[in-house]
């Protein structure tokens, strides 16, 4: 299942990578999977790692060795050059593009090595050529090194989450100040990632989306910046969108959606379903089935099934944006759980939400009605003649309007 156009969910992308990664093994003596994305969008831990994990022996090119000295960068910033560590200037593309092409014929190569702390190459060593060689950085997918590339992936993932990411990662990475680090990630990251990086995604093969779904990571972070005298909310005050994404997460940590899942699991439903209820006032969406749909014609809230490799929040933000349009901003607070029999007849459990989504219009993809209505409006739909299991349906979205 894809969570836009084109793009899978996590473990679904890296399922589907693994997949054509195994089939270009068969082939090719050596085969070069490019990962490219933005800082913290996963290219090392998540999908180099899973690469490594399935296929044992993998050589890791990282275009980050390719960086030129911080002296050379400042010199060329002094002249006049628009330049910065996340500008493609920065990278000497050229060498990197003859290394793959040494790479394709099966010849070692000299590869530089960069220190972030020295902000310098320190050194070079013998880059050899495996079954699998993995090139991860910001422009793995800029033309020329995509044309050399035999899998091409992008690793997606939203500016909040970029962000955080990134500051956790470079106040040990480098030997910056904290006001350099935040300031670098919130004036220069972003609008280099916007002009360079993002615009690459066309070249990709496969797109996987990294967003944060655990709250442990979330935690982690916080606490590493903590540790380092980093004090976000005071400095982020002048970058209200960062700011209100992390006090949505934090405050979605009250939902243990792990929990959620593994009752399901012990009471033996293997099915579990999520949807979400969105709110203008004191009125909330019902979207119509379609008539030739099981129950054709029932008024309902938007969700659906939660597909293999997501999580709770994973799927609920997916469905929500396939059913009605709308991107899911905040899940405020669980509303409860009802089970019923499916089309096989064996037990579905859904999980309700509150949530909240971006102003704007609703398309519908797999329904063909929407109305908004109010706690007594609800009843009234509740007393037509509908299956008494579906009347279930209706009756949990009543805590909706409880402590409001």
């Amino acid at each position: 299942m894809v969570e836009e156009r084109g793009a899978y969910v996590l473990q679904e992308g890296i399922d589907a990578v693994l997949s054509r990664v195994e089939a270009l093994t068969l082939k090719n003596d050596t085969s070069i999977i490019s990962i490219a994305g933005g800082s913290g969008s996963g290219k090392t831990e998540i999908m180099s790692a899973a690469i490594k994990k399935r296929f044992g022996e993998v050589a890791t090119l990282s275009a980050d060795d390719y960086i030129r000295a911080r002296s050379d960068i400042e010199a060329d910033a002094a002249s006049g050059i628009e330049i910065n560590f996340d500008h493609p200037r920065s990278v000497r593309l050229e060498l990197l593009e003859e290394h793959l092409e040494l790479l394709k014929s099966g010849a070692p190569f000299d590869k530089p090595i960069f220190s972030f702390k020295e902000q310098k190459p320190i050194g070079t060593e013998k880059f050899e050529p495996k079954k699998i060689v993995v090139l991860e950085g910001l422009f793995a997918l800029f033309d020329n090194l995509a044309r050399q590339s035999h899998l091409k992936i992008f690793m997606e993932a939203d500016y909040p989450t970029r962000f955080l990411r990134r500051v956790s990662r470079d106040v040990y990475r480098t030997s910056w100040s904290n006001e350099e680090i935040l300031s670098y990630a919130t004036t220069i990251v972003e609008p280099m990632y916007k002009e360079h990086v993002e615009p690459t995604k066309r070249n990709a093969d496969i797109v996987v989306v990294n967003n944060y779904v655990y709250n442990a990571e979330l935690r982690n972070i916080k606490e590493n910046v903590r540790l380092k005298g980093v004090n976000l909310g005071v400095y982020l005050k002048d970058y209200g969108y960062v700011l209100e994404r992390l006090g949505q997460m934090e405050s979605e940590s009250s939902v243990d959606y792990d929990t959620l899942l593994k009752k399901a699991a012990e009471d033996g439903i293997l099915v579990v379903c999520v949807s979400g209820v969105i709110s203008e006032g004191e009125k909330i969406l019902l979207v119509r089935r379609l008539p030739n749909d099981t129950f054709g014609g029932l008024y309902e809230i938007p969700g659906g099934k939660i597909e293999k490799g997501e999580g709770v929040r994973e799927a609920l933000v997916r469905e929500i944006k396939e059913e009605t349009g709308l991107r899911v901003i905040k899940i405020s607070r669980y509303l409860g759980s009802f089970d019923y029999k499916g089309m096989s007849r064996k037990p579905v459990r859904q999980l309700n939400f509150a949530v909240v989504t971006e102003k704007g219009e609703i398309v519908l993809s797999e329904h063909d009605d929407y109305v908004w209505v109010g706690k007594e409006e609800l009843q009234k739909y509740a007393q037509r003649d509908i299956p008494n299991e579906e009347l279930k349906l209706y009756n949990s979205i009543l805590p909706f309007w409880e402590n409001q």
